[in-house]
Order: structure tokens, then C-alpha cells, then sequence
């Protein structure tokens, strides 16, 4: 698929793409090409939008780095579901810190899991956080609702049954959100919606890692881009963001990130080439690809 784009390239290094619709849920740099995969031959920069390229490029927060490490928390009963642990969540979130240590001895990190791990807590911490690291369970309620950019014209009169599907095309954002421990005494846990978090200030965040199922699949409406979790951290001023294109598996999450970070921190690698290099480690451990291809790195790649 993406071979006449490569020939054309010249023996670029490194492509940017904008992706969307069926697309954005391709892992483009995990396709075979011979006897590699895309992403051996080339790093794929891929951003929400081609304007963000224009834009000049945001200056790395000054001073000390600051990490927010949250997530593994104790989730009760979403209506008469239960969500299943996370068993990995939490030494994953302790490995992410040890690496932030080590990197920066005089760095500030804040691990917050359990019932401690509410939503609250979280919109407090985030704004001031350089680095964030969520471990916890996507949510993504997909409905087929139709924007009203692709609604097609001369419709007839408005029923009462295209209310709820009127809302969510009007409010894609909330379609989409992750789970946090639910305040004392509560019953189920406290879901944080795409659309709050877009409304946070997240300029200061250089890289926001959720590590969770879904976060970058959303509603794709016709005229917008797709409408998810990583829409939002950009939204929201995040200059890089790691989310996954479907459900995944805790302890693979645990596994990548712990060589990412690792690639990222102690061998000094650009983003891009560190996630690439994580994956290939699982790639090489047999794992099969939907172990390990979903992850996708937006924005700022270095």
C-alpha cells in the first residue's frame, strides 16, 4: 500500500503521514515490505493534521522535568461488567519511574495507583506534568453515528430517534474515555471523557503515554479527523502523544514501554526510534504483531 509512496520518497528517511478514517487504523509502520515491516526501512511521522506542520514548534518546557505516573487502578463494576485487572499496570508504572530516576536524579515524579488513582487527582497533577504515563482501561463506546458535515441534504424532519446519534456527532469526544478509581464509596469507576480531557492545558506535557486499550480509535466523522483519546491530548497542547489503535494486552504494554523507555532515556533515542526499537524487541521475542504493532506515536517525534 504505501510502496509507490516510498519509491517516490527518494531514500527519504523519514515520512510524514495524516492519516484518517479506515486508515488512522492501520499500523502502517508494522506492514510487511519484503522481509521487514515499513518501519525497518523508514519512520513514519504521523500527525492528526498536515496544518500542524506549519505551526511553529512548541519550545520543551524549561527547568526540572516532572513525570505523573498514574493508573493500576481498583476499578469497580461498570454497570454489569466488571473490568478485568491489570496485573502489569502496576510494576510497568514503577519501571517508568525507576527510568525517569535514573535519567534525571533531580527530577520530580509523582506515582499515584490504587484507590488513590481517581479522576480528580489526575486533572489536578496533569497541567503541571512534563511526562505523562497512564496505565489503566481505555473505554470506547463506538456507535455509528454520522456527522452532521456528511449528513446528506434535503433530509426529512427531525424524529426523536436521531436525537442520541445527533449528540454524539455533535460531541464525538465523548464517545471515548479512560477509567480511573471511583471516589469513596463509590460504586463503579470515575471515567474521564476525551472531551474533559482536550479541555485541560497540556502545554507543558512534552510526551503523554496511555497505556491503555483503544486510545487512539474514535468516532471518524465526515469532515473532522478521527475524534479519540489522542485527538484530545493534542487538543489539549501535548507535543507528542503514545496511544494504541486496539485492545492490548497488559503485560506486552509492560514489556514495550519498559524498552522504550529504556531506548528513550538511557540510550538517548528520538521517540520515533525508540518505540520502533521496542517493538521490534517483542517482534523478535515471537510475539505476534497484535501484541505489539497497535502503538502509534503522534507529534513531535524527537
Amino acid at each position: 500500500m504505501l510502496d509507490p509512496v516510498l519509491k517516490a520518497s527518494g531514500g527519504a528517511t523519514r515520512l510524514c503521514v495524516c492519516v484518517d478514517e479506515l486508515l488512522a487504523s492501520i499500523p502502517l509502520d508494522a506492514l510487511p515490505r519484503g522481509n521487514e515491516r515499513v518501519g525497518d526501512a523508514i519512520a513514519l511521522h504521523v500527525e492528526s493534521s498536515f496544518a500542524r506542520l506549519l505551526e511553529p514548534a512548541a519550545a520543551e518546557p524549561a527547568g526540572n522535568p516532572t513525570l505523573l505516573a498514574m493508573g493500576a487502578a481498583e476499578l469497580a463494576a461498570v454497570s454489569t461488567t466488571t473490568l478485568p485487572e491489570l496485573p502489569a499496570a502496576g510494576p510497568e508504572l514503577e519501571a517508568v519511574v525507576r527510568r525517569f530516576h535514573a535519567r534525571w536524579a533531580d527530577g520530580q515524579a509523582t506515582l499515584t495507583t490504587g484507590s488513590a488513582a481517581q479522576k480528580s487527582a489526575f486533572l489536578a497533577a496533569a497541567p503541571s506534568a512534563r511526562f505523562l504515563h497512564v496505565a489503566t482501561h481505555g473505554w470506547y463506546a463506538f456507535e455509528g453515528a454520522s456527522s452532521v458535515l456528511a449528513a446528506p441534504r434535503g433530509t426529512g424532519a427531525w424524529s426523536p430517534s436521531m436525537e442520541a446519534s445527533a449528540i454524539r456527532a455533535f460531541a464525538p469526544l465523548t464517545s471515548c474515555g479512560l477509567a480511573f478509581a471511583g471516589t469513596s464509596g463509590a460504586s463503579a469507576p470515575d471515567v474521564l471523557t476525551a472531551e474533559e480531557l482536550a479541555r485541560l492545558d497540556l502545554r507543558q506535557c512534552d510526551l503523554a503515554v496511555l497505556s491503555a486499550c483503544e486510545t487512539a480509535a474514535g468516532l471518524a466523522l465526515g469532515g473532522q479527523s478521527t475524534q479519540s483519546l489522542q485527538a484530545a491530548l493534542h487538543a489539549a497542547g501535548a507535543r507528542s502523544a503514545i496511544t494504541s489503535l486496539w485492545r492490548v494486552s497488559d503485560a506486552s504494554a509492560r514489556a514495550l514501554f519498559e524498552e522504550f523507555y529504556a531506548g528513550l532515556w538511557e540510550r538517548g533515542e528520538s521517540r520515533s526510534d525508540a518505540l520502533w526499537h521496542a517493538k521490534r524487541a517483542l517482534r523478535a521475542q515471537g510475539l505476534p504483531p497484535g501484541e505489539w504493532a497497535g502503538w502509534v506515536l503522534s507529534g513531535a517525534s524527537r
